[in-house]
C-alpha cells in the first residue's frame, strides 16, 4: 500500500474485477434469498413477566437469572419442570418469552402431566460468537446457575437446556462441569455444532474440542434444530449433527421438513416462529421427567413426521387401479396436533380387509394466488394436503382410508417412478431417455417419483422447472428429499409450488465436514389430474451456486488475500538489492505478470489434496471433497488477489492525501518510552487489541508524512491483515464498556511483535541483509494462508507476528 507511485494498469484492472465480482456476489447472494431463501412465519403473541431470582452468591454481578412467568396463566411460584434458556450471540434474556409463553398456554389446554418452568440468563447480550473467554465464563455461569435453579426443587430433579445459537454450545460446554444426571437434555435452536462461526482465535477450536467427544450413555439426549437457507448468520450445515451422535443420542431435524412450517427461518426468527416454537413447546413438555427413550420419542414426535392411535369415525373406500397407488386429500377440521400426527389409517379390503405398510406424507397445497411460503404467516392448516403411498401385489379390491375427521377431495391415481439420464423428462423428451416404459405422466398419475443421476451438496444448486400443458386446479408440489451423507445425522425435505424448485442440501458435500455429496437427486411431484406436469428440465443454478459459496468461504474473505498479500512482501524482499526496496504497489505491479504462474500452479494444485490419501485432507483449501468444486478455488482466488489490489490503489490514492514531514529518527528517549508507555496504558486501561489497533493508525501517520521510499507501507499492510484478528475483542471490551462490566484481555505480550516493527521502522532506512529471512516468513504465511486459513483462520496470527518481528529486525 505505498503511496509513492500510481496505480499502473494492472493493478487497476484487477482491483475493478473486485469491484465487479463483490457486486455480482452481493446481487447474486441477495437473489437467493428471495427465491430459495423466502420464509414465512406466523407471529407469535405472550403476556411476559420476568422476575430476578435471589441469588446472594451468584458467581457474576454482569450476568443474572430470572424466571419467566406467562401473565394469567403461570403461578407465581415454580412448581413444575425447570428448564434454563441461554441466548445466544448477541441475544436478549428475553427471547425465552415464545416458547415459555406456549408452552404455559398449552399445559392450561390440558398438555403435560407438569407444566414447565422457564428460568432464562440474562448474559449481557455479550458477542459469544466472537470471543472464546466470553463463551467460557457464560458457561460457568450457566453451571452455578444450574445448581441454584436446582436448589429450588427436590434433590433429584435434572434440568433441562434450551439454547439459541451459540447458547446451544454455552449449554455444551456447561455440561461438562455438572455431575451426570443434573440435565436431562439440551435442546439447541440455530447452533454451529460442527464449526464455529467464526474462526479467528484458537480458544473457540478449544471450546469445540471440548465439546466434541464421543457422547456416553451418561450424556443428556442433544435436540438440534436448524433453520436451514433462511439461516445467513450460521451455516446450516453445521447445524446438522455428526453421525457419532445419532440414534439413542442426539436428534437434528431441519424446519423445512416439519410438518406445518415446511419453511426455512431465518436466525432470530428461530424463538418466535409460531409454527416452530409450538413444537418445540410441546415436544418439552413431553420430554419432562421422562426416561432418555421416551424423550427422543417425544422429540421425533413433534418434530418430525409421524402417526398416532385415533378413533376411525369416517372412512373412504378407494378402488385400486394400479399396483403402485397414490392417493391424496384433505382433512376438515385440521388442528396443529392432528397435523403432526395425522389420524389416518390404511387398510388392503376384498372379502376382509388388512392393514398395509403405507407412506402417509403431508404437504403444502397453497394457493395459486399466493407466495410460499405466505410472508408474515406461513403455512396454514387449511392449505394442507395429503398423499398416500400404497404398493398392491395385484389390482383387485379397494383401499380403504380411515380417519377421525371428515377427508375432503380423495382422489385416487397412479404412482409412477422414473430414472432419468438425461436433463429433462416428459412427453417431450425423445424416446430411449428414460429407463421407465413410458416418457411422461399419464393424466392419472398423482404422483410422480424422479430419480435424477445428479450431484447433490451444500455448494451445488439445481433449479427444476417444470411445464403444465393445461392447468385447471392446484399448481403441483415438488418435493425435494436429501438424503444424509455418511457423517451426517439429519435429513432434510422442502416443498416448492410447480414451475420452480432449488434443489440444495445442507446434509452432503459440506466444506470441512467429514461428508460426500449425494449422487442422485430425489424429487416427488404431488399433482391432480387437472394440472399434470407433463415436461420437467434440470439446470445448474450458476448464481444460487455462488451465493452458497460466499456463505461457507467467507473466511476466505480474511485469509486469501493475506496470502497474495504475503507473498508480495516475499517478492518484495526478492527484489531489495540495497537500502531502498521497492514499494508494495510497485512490487504488486510486477508480480502480476510471469511471476503469476506459480503461486496459481501451486494453488490449483493445493485444491486437489483432498484426492491424497492424507490427515486432515477435508480440512485444506476450501475444505471441498469433489472434483467439481475445484473452480471454487480458481473463483476465490482471483477475487482476493483483486481485493489486495483493490486495497493497494485505494492507499495510493489516500496517500496524495498527505502532508511531507522532514524525516529524522526518534531520539532516544522516544524509543525507549513509547514502548514502555504503551504497554502500561495497554495493562491498565485498554484490551492488547485496541493497542495493535492504535499501533496501526500510528503507522498510518508515519507512511503519510514519509518522504523517502521505505517499508513503512509494508508494514502497514502486515498491521491492516493482523486487525481482523483483533477487532472481535475490541467489540467485546467496547460492549462490555457500554454496560459498565468491562473485563479486558491483558495478554500485552502479543502487542510486542507490531510495535516493534512501528517504532523499529521508524529509526531509518533498513538493510538487505536479512531480506532472505523476511521472504521466507512471508511465504510461510502465504502458504498457510492458502492452505488453512479458511479453516484454521486463527493459525495465521502467529505467523504474522513472525513476519512483523523479522520486519523489525530489517532496521537493526
Amino acid at each position: 500500500m505505498s503511496t509513492t507511485s500510481p496505480p499502473t494498469y494492472k493493478t487497476f484492472v484487477l482491483a475493478l474485477f473486485f469491484l465487479v465480482a463483490t457486486w455480482t456476489a452481493y446481487i447474486a447472494f441477495s437473489a437467493d434469498q428471495l427465491r430459495s431463501g423466502a420464509w414465512g412465519c406466523e407471529m407469535s403473541w405472550m403476556m411476559p413477566s420476568y422476575h430476578a431470582v435471589e441469588w446472594p452468591d451468584a458467581p457474576s454481578t454482569k450476568y443474572r437469572l430470572y424466571l419467566y412467568r406467562e401473565q394469567g396463566v403461570d403461578d407465581q411460584d415454580p412448581s413444575g419442570h425447570p428448564v434454563i434458556f441461554v441466548p445466544g450471540n448477541a441475544g436478549s434474556y428475553k427471547q425465552v418469552r415464545s416458547i415459555a409463553s406456549s408452552a404455559a398456554r398449552q399445559h392450561r389446554d390440558g398438555v403435560g402431566a407438569r407444566p414447565l418452568d422457564f428460568f432464562t440468563l440474562d448474559l449481557g447480550e455479550d458477542f459469544s460468537a466472537l470471543h472464546a473467554a466470553t463463551l467460557e465464563r457464560q458457561a460457568v455461569f450457566l453451571a452455578a446457575a444450574v445448581r441454584r435453579v436446582r436448589a429450588m426443587y427436590p434433590a433429584d430433579q435434572p434440568v433441562t437446556l434450551l439454547g439459541h445459537s451459540m447458547g446451544g454450545i454455552v449449554a455444551r460446554l456447561a455440561i461438562k462441569a455438572l455431575e451426570p444426571g443434573t440435565v436431562d437434555a439440551v435442546v439447541t435452536m440455530s447452533t454451529p455444532h460442527a464449526v464455529p462461526p467464526v474462526t479467528l482465535e484458537w480458544g473457540m477450536e478449544r471450546v469445540y474440542a471440548s465439546i466434541g467427544a464421543p457422547p456416553s450413555a451418561r450424556d443428556p439426549l442433544l435436540v438440534s434444530i436448524c433453520g436451514g437457507v433462511s439461516d445467513t448468520q450460521v451455516v446450516s450445515d453445521h447445524c446438522a449433527l455428526p453421525a457419532a451422535l445419532a440414534d439413542e443420542h442426539a436428534l437434528a431435524v431441519f424446519t423445512t421438513g416439519v410438518p406445518g412450517a415446511w419453511t426455512g427461518v431465518e436466525h432470530q426468527a428461530m424463538v418466535w416462529c409460531h409454527q416452530i416454537r409450538w413444537r418445540v413447546a410441546r415436544a418439552l413438555l413431553d420430554m419432562a421427567g421422562a426416561a432418555r427413550a421416551e424423550q427422543l420419542a417425544a422429540a421425533r414426535a413433534w418434530l418430525e413426521p409421524g402417526m398416532m392411535p385415533f378413533a376411525r369415525l369416517y372412512t373412504e373406500d378407494v378402488p385400486i387401479t394400479h399396483q403402485s397407488m397414490a392417493v391424496t386429500f384433505a382433512l376438515d377440521g385440521l388442528t396443529e396436533e392432528t397435523l403432526a400426527h395425522p389420524p389416518i389409517d390404511i387398510e388392503l379390503c376384498d372379502e376382509t380387509c388388512t392393514t398395509i405398510d403405507a407412506r402417509v406424507v403431508a404437504f403444502p397445497r397453497p394457493r395459486a394466488e399466493n407466495p410460499f411460503p405466505l410472508p408474515g404467516e406461513g403455512a396454514r392448516l387449511d392449505e394442507v394436503g395429503f398423499v398416500v403411498n400404497a404398493d398392491v401385489e395385484a389390482v383387485w379390491g379397494v383401499l380403504r382410508l380411515s380417519s377421525s375427521l371428515p377427508m375432503l377431495g380423495v382422489t385416487a391415481g397412479e404412482r409412477q417412478v422414473h430414472r432419468v439420464t438425461g436433463d429433462s423428462w416428459g412427453e417431450h423428451l425423445a424416446a430411449g431417455r428414460a429407463s421407465s416404459p413410458t416418457t411422461g405422466p399419464a393424466s392419472s398419475a398423482l404422483q410422480v417419483d424422479l430419480t435424477l443421476p445428479r450431484k447433490v451438496s451444500s455448494l451445488d444448486v439445481w433449479r427444476l422447472t417444470t411445464q403444465q400443458d393445461f392447468c385447471s386446479g392446484p399448481l403441483p408440489i415438488i418435493h425435494h428429499c436429501s438424503v444424509p451423507a455418511p457423517g451426517i445425522a439429519a435429513s432434510e425435505s422442502r416443498f416448492f409450488p410447480a414451475p420452480h424448485a432449488h434443489l440444495h442440501s445442507h446434509v452432503g458435500g459440506s466444506p470441512f465436514l467429514p461428508s460426500a455429496p449425494a449422487r442422485v437427486l430425489d424429487v416427488r411431484i404431488y399433482q391432480s389430474p387437472d394440472c399434470p406436469v407433463t415436461h420437467a428440465a434440470l439446470a445448474y443454478d450458476w448464481p444460487a451456486a455462488l451465493a452458497k459459496a460466499v456463505l461457507r468461504f467467507r473466511m476466505g474473505a480474511v485469509a486469501w488475500p493475506l496470502g497474495w498479500a504475503a507473498w508480495v512482501v516475499a517478492n518484495q524482499m526478492d527484489r531489495f538489492k540495497s537500502g531502498h526496496a521497492p514499494s508494495f504497489a510497485s512490487t504488486l505491479e510486477h508480480s502480476l505478470g510471469p511471476a503469476m504462474a506459480k503461486p496459481a500452479i501451486a494453488l490449483a494444485g493445493a485444491s486437489l489434496l483432498h484426492l491424497l490419501p492424507i490427515s486432515g485432507r477435508r480440512t485444506l483449501v476450501l475444505g471441498t471433497t469433489s472434483l467439481s468444486h475445484v473452480h471454487w478455488t480458481l473463483a476465490l482466488g482471483a477475487w482476493s488477489l483483486g481485493a489486495v489490489c483493490f486495497l493497494s490503489t485505494l492507499a495510493q490514492a489516500m496517500g496524495k492525501l498527505r502532508r511531507p514531514a522532514k524525516e529524522t529518527p526518534l531520539p532516544l528517549a522516544w524509543r525507549v518510552g513509547l514502548p514502555a508507555g504503551l504497554l502500561v496504558v495497554i495493562y491498565l486501561f485498554l484490551p492488547h487489541q485496541m493497542g495493535v489497533a492504535i499501533l496501526f493508525l500510528v503507522q498510518a501517520l508515519f507512511v503519510m508524512s514519509d518522504t523517502k521510499p521505505s517499508l513503512g507501507p509494508t508494514t502497514l499492510v502486515v498491521l491492516f491483515f493482523l486487525l481482523p484478528f483483533h477487532l472481535p475483542g475490541i467489540a467485546v471490551w467496547g460492549r462490555d464498556v457500554g454496560r459498565g462490566a468491562a473485563v479486558r484481555d491483558r495478554a500485552v505480550w502479543s502487542v510486542v511483535p507490531a510495535l516493534a516493527a512501528v517504532v523499529a521502522g521508524s529509526q531509518g532506512e533498513a538493510t538487505p541483509k536479512r531480506a532472505p529471512l523476511v521472504r521466507a516468513a512471508a511465504l510461510a504465511l502465504a502458504a498457510a494462508a492458502f492452505g488453512l486459513g479458511v479453516r484454521w483462520t486463527f493459525a495465521l496470527q502467529p505467523l504474522l507476528h513472525v513476519l512483523l518481528v523479522v520486519l523489525a529486525a530489517l532496521h537493526v
